[in-house]
């Protein structure tokens, strides 16, 4: 009733805020010993970075 539909700018902030918080995962996980990393969660956010930066039109 009372809400309102997200536009293009919304969807695309929420796009870049997942993207912001990936790389964040990722650098995090990264500089971990390589013992206590997580490869599998690694190449997962590095395939969702790579398809929210073809959304968002990062190349």
């Amino acid at each position: 009733m009372g809400q309102t539909q997200a536009g293009p700018a919304d969807d695309e902030e929420a796009l870049l805020a997942r993207w912001y918080e990936l790389d964040a995962l990722l650098a995090a996980d990264l500089v971990r010993k390589p013992r206590h990393q997580t490869p599998r969660l690694q190449q997962q956010w590095r395939d969702e970075l790579a398809r929210l930066a073809d959304l968002l039109g990062f190349a």
